[in-house]
């Protein structure tokens, strides 16, 4: 019965202590990269206001961050590279040239070795019209048909 008990205890120390490690990385990049960001995003020199821990999917056991500054403006930190979004937008640009017109807006991003940041984006606000619903499903459908042939996974809102 005792050794029960000890599984997760030592299961929540585990946890807690990669939280703890991942979260002093992500504080350490952030200070290394903190200008580059400003400059890249147009930060005005502002400072964090909030983090938010767990704001989309788990890479390799760490979590996506939404950081808040107060100037109005949102970052997310994803705990991997952008290789697929630098993928995706040369391929739309490839089909782009054979006359598919596809409209595929990736956020703003800052891409590293091993995480990048991206601006935080509202879709859908531009429908004004009826008409552009249309054109809206339309290339929602186009988009669908692009992943289903690359046999794209995990298409969710977060990642497209």
């Amino acid at each position: 019965m005792r050794n029960i008990l000890i599984l997760p205890i030592h299961l929540l120390e585990t946890y807690t202590y990669r939280i703890i490690n991942y979260v002093t990385s992500f504080s350490h990049k952030f200070e290394e990269e903190k200008s580059q960001l400003n400059d890249f995003f147009e930060l005005e020199e502002s400072n964090i206001e909030k983090v938010k821990m767990f704001s989309g999917d788990i890479h390799f056991g760490k979590c996506v961050m939404a950081v808040d500054f107060n100037c109005g403006k949102r970052l997310y930190y994803k705990p991997r590279n952008a290789d697929n979004e630098h993928f995706l937008v040369d391929y739309i640009r490839f089909l782009s040239t054979l006359g598919l017109k596809i409209k595929l807006r990736i956020p703003k991003f800052k891409n590293y070795k091993d995480h990048f940041w991206h601006i935080h984006k509202t879709y859908g606000s531009e429908l004004n019209y009826r008409s552009d619903l249309t054109t809206y499903y339309h290339n929602w459908g186009v988009l669908l048909c692009v992943f289903y042939f690359l046999n794209s996974q995990d298409i969710i809102p977060d990642n497209i």
